[in-house]
């Protein structure tokens, strides 16, 4: 993640990328919001936390 992370630094503004995380995050966990099952859960909630990580 770090490694992608310094490789997009030097492509993208920081406020772009950290915009993008943050609509990443909070689409993702939207979605979570209508999983019936864990295994529907399991994937957003990942998603989700990788686009929260820069």
């Amino acid at each position: 993640m770090q490694l992608s992370y310094g490789f997009l630094t030097r492509r993208v503004a920081r406020p772009v990328l950290l915009g993008a995380g943050q609509v990443i995050f909070g689409v993702l966990l939207m979605i979570a919001g209508l999983a019936q099952n864990l295994g529907q859960l399991i994937a957003p909630i990942s998603g989700a936390r990788i686009g929260s990580s820069p």
